[in-house]
């Protein structure tokens, strides 16, 4: 069972965090390869915008992301839920009845605005109605460097973790599959081989089994001062 400290984080600009989530019941969310490759395409439209992603994994019946929120989100031309005025005389009136987007409704209304445009077609393919996952979702904010690629190199050995294949490095719909192929994109960012010193660091950081596991951490031990990985993060796994 995740924690409530999991349901409220709040969304703030320039900051990473671990977002995770699993179909009600634990029911499958993906039952046919063009899903996953879906799934992704409603990334890009909804929430790519306003994140960069340094990792993602999605197995049958959850997902894990890390991303980090960009800056000065309120200067977009575009943003979720708001109806830009015709004019500037309407725009005057208007901003003394609608408040400013902050960062957090802004990233929340994106990923809730992914959710409900996957659910609507995966229902229709599957012949079912109902809510499709968990809500709200989780998140994590992480706090250090050594936190962040900690977790990259956990979200990448998932479908290893939970037995979808023998090897992750060679599971397509994980984002360490992208950069293995080099497959330059949305979905291999320079800023993670950063973390790693390089392509070489990456791959050999990888070539081990993650440091981050489900029964070493407790939520209670959270120390942002504290950059030692082992008293920073837990239950926060799926």
């Amino acid at each position: 069972m995740s924690l409530t400290e999991h349901y409220y984080t709040q969304f703030e600009e320039g900051k990473c965090y671990h977002i995770f989530n699993q179909g009600v019941d634990q029911k499958p969310l993906f039952t046919q390869k063009r899903n996953y490759y879906f799934f992704k395409s409603r990334m890009v439209k909804y929430v790519i915008p306003y994140l960069d992603v340094y990792a993602f994994c999605l197995l049958e019946n959850h997902f894990h992301l890390l991303v980090k929120i960009k800056r000065d989100l309120a200067t977009l031309k575009e943003l979720p839920n708001l109806r830009l005025p015709e004019s500037a005389e309407a725009a005057n009136q208007e901003a003394q009845f609608i408040p400013k987007p902050n960062c957090h409704s802004i990233i929340s209304s994106a990923f809730r605005k992914m959710f409900q445009s996957y659910a609507m077609a995966f229902n229709k393919q599957e012949n079912r109605i109902g809510a499709l996952f968990q809500e709200p979702f989780k998140r994590c904010e992480l706090h250090s460097d050594l936190l962040i690629s900690q977790m990259i190199h956990y979200i990448h050995f998932n479908p290893q973790l939970h037995g979808q294949i023998s090897d992750f490095r060679s599971y397509p719909q994980c984002s360490y599959y992208y950069y293995l192929q080099k497959r330059k994109g949305l979905w291999m960012n320079k800023e993670v081989l950063k973390l790693f010193h390089g392509y070489e660091g990456f791959l050999e950081v990888h070539g081990h089994s993650p440091e981050i596991t489900k029964e070493r951490y407790t939520i209670e031990s959270i120390n942002p001062e504290n950059p030692d990985i082992t008293h920073l993060i837990g239950n926060m796994f799926c």
